[in-house]
């Protein structure tokens, strides 16, 4: 084995991995340009999933890159408390112009994690602003992942998240999501009249209005298994929000920033909540970034004597980060690749309907260029497909609901990309197609 891989197995500790499994069969990568990286044994494949959802613009992107060494040739760091710097007041104007005006304070962290965990206790602070302190429940959905930090994973939905650091924090509540495919309520979209959605009001009645303070959910529900919500489910969670004062928090850490062919996933659904969290594509992966953006009633209540919000982190709003973050907004606005995206989506979508007549396919959804396939939940197959692809030179993504393998190309990929995306898939889910028939025998 490779020395440096060794090194590797002796030293790093990777996350969300069984390290004895792992070092059977490391892999480092070492080069990477587009669409493409290269494992240090020289095999090259697609990244399917833009690097963990984040590499919206590929893969040494130059104009980012150029970006950063002019930030870093000038002001490396400095800290925000009590100072400020351009960078992060350019990336501010830049995100109130994605998401058309809507949000105008911005409070920047370094992940999507911390980004969770800030929304959370700007909501919380921002009841006791108010003199509303007995608002402090946040309802949230079973299978939403909204990160790892404490507050994140409490107010996630994903058990294998959080059962080995149990107790979690208090005050979280959860609902079925609107996973139409497999409806925890074993009704069909339309006659359902979103059963789910209503939950939504039962649960606040049930806890008492006055307690509840936000409402959590993805637009998609990314690492739960690619649910996308039907038509007029988010439109009706609002009005019940709206009703009972209960603000809405949206989690755009996976499809904010054109990952569904709009400024904000949540477009898509004509909503428009009082806070949203992003991450992941907002600086395209090539440095941590995090943002909250709040509207101005949020922000208004932080204003006065010893209302201030007593949280932050070292690093928030670092420069070089925010320069990162500048260089790709402006890439994704010159270039266009919002609205190619959601061009893209009817191009691949009719792609890979073809996969479902491969008998271990059960279903296919998507939005934009974020995708879930899936697969029977028998026999990990998920993971046999999944090994097959790798071996072909395509890189996927098993989500936590394991049985669904989602893709999230970069944004630059090309209709031709796309067609070898689907390809590769087909050849490695007909391939685990095949094992399933011989286990069977």
């Amino acid at each position: 084995m490779n020395k440096n891989l060794l090194k590797d197995i002796d030293r790093v500790w990777h996350p969300y991995v069984q390290m004895e499994a792992y070092k059977e069969k490391p892999t480092m990568i070492v080069e990477a340009d587009g669409i493409y990286v290269k494992d240090i044994r020289g095999k090259t494949y697609i990244d399917g999933i833009s690097s963990l959802w984040n590499v919206c613009l590929g893969h040494n992107n130059k104009k980012v890159i150029n970006s950063i060494t002019e930030q870093l040739n000038s002001l490396q760091y400095f800290s925000l408390y009590g100072y400020t710097n351009q960078p992060s007041v350019e990336l501010s104007l830049m995100i109130s112009d994605i998401t058309d005006n809507r949000y105008k304070r911005f409070f920047f962290t370094n992940s999507g994690s911390e980004a969770a965990d800030s929304a959370i206790k700007i909501i919380r602070q921002y009841f006791k602003n108010k003199g509303e302190a007995n608002r402090t429940k946040i309802v949230s959905l079973e299978k939403s992942f909204h990160g790892v930090t404490y507050g994140a994973i409490s107010a996630g939905g994903i058990p294998i998240d959080s059962q080995q650091y149990k107790p979690v924090l208090s005050g979280f509540i959860k609902i079925p999501p609107p996973y139409c495919f497999r409806c925890y309520y074993n009704k069909k979209y339309p006659e359902c009249n979103l059963a789910c959605g209503n939950k939504l009001e039962e649960v606040i009645i049930q806890e008492n209005p006055e307690t509840v303070a936000a409402f959590m959910a993805e637009p998609i529900l990314g690492a739960g298994g690619i649910i996308i919500p039907p038509k007029g489910y988010f439109t009706r969670l609002k009005e019940i929000c709206d009703k009972y004062g209960v603000k809405l928090i949206i989690d755009e850490v996976s499809t904010g920033f054109g990952r569904l062919g709009t400024g904000l996933g949540i477009d898509n659904w004509n909503v428009k909540p009082q806070i949203f969290i992003g991450a992941k594509g907002i600086s395209s992966g090539y440095l941590p970034l995090g943002v909250v953006g709040v509207e101005e009633d949020i922000y208004e209540a932080f204003l006065g004597d010893k209302k201030q919000l007593n949280h932050g982190f070292t690093t928030s709003g670092h420069p070089v980060s925010c320069k990162a973050g500048i260089a790709t907004l402006r890439v994704i606005k010159e270039e266009n690749l919002i609205k190619k995206v959601k061009d893209k989506e009817v191009f691949f979508r009719k792609q890979l309907q073809q996969l479902m007549n491969i008998s271990i396919v059960k279903d296919i959804r998507g939005m934009g260029l974020m995708w879930g396939i899936e697969l029977i939940d028998k026999y990990d197959v998920a993971t046999l497909t999944y090994e097959i692809a790798k071996r072909k030179g395509l890189i996927t993504f098993i989500t936590d609901a394991s049985n669904v393998i989602a893709l999230f190309p970069p944004f630059i990929t090309t209709e031709e990309q796309l067609v070898r995306i689907k390809e590769v898939m087909e050849a490695s889910l007909k391939l685990a197609e095949e094992r399933v028939k011989i286990m069977l025998k």
